[in-house]
């Protein structure tokens, strides 16, 4: 509804479906409960199958929101961090893989000297961090 005075847009909210969501809370719901038992690559293609269209990215999100992504932040001694394009020469983020075992540990949605260090002083047993390419985060691991 909007008002042909001042031009404000008012909206009501709904039961169904949280504020600024993009899914409503069912969809939500039946992706949580196709994904917690499996792999995001698998639950993408299991949700394709029934007709919904979500990325592994937005599983992981959903599942990391949720609480239900626990990361042993104890267990990882030597990982690596690299930057990636959240979109291309705008917005990049950082990831975490861990060395042994060359899986994704954690992602952050951004490169910030600050951000990183912070995220990884949270680590406690970290001994060895390799990195790639940007000067943030040399400054950030010293």
């Amino acid at each position: 509804m909007i008002c042909r005075n001042c031009k404000t847009i008012f909206t009501q909210s709904l039961s169904f479906a949280e504020n600024k969501s993009h899914m409503a809370n069912r969809l939500k719901n039946h992706i949580m409960i196709t994904s917690t038992p499996n792999s995001s690559l698998i639950a993408e293609k299991q949700l394709e199958m029934q007709g919904i269209k979500v990325k592994k990215s937005t599983i992981c999100s959903l599942l990391k929101k949720e609480g239900l992504i626990q990361i042993n932040k104890e267990n990882y001694i030597e990982i690596g961090i690299d930057d990636f394009a959240i979109k291309k020469r705008f917005h990049y983020g950082t990831i975490m893989v861990d060395q042994a075992t060359k899986k994704i540990v954690d992602m952050i949605d951004t490169r910030d000297v600050n951000e990183v260090s912070t995220w990884l002083k949270s680590y406690p047993n970290l001994k060895l961090i390799s990195r790639d390419g940007p000067i943030p985060y040399k400054m950030a691991i010293e």
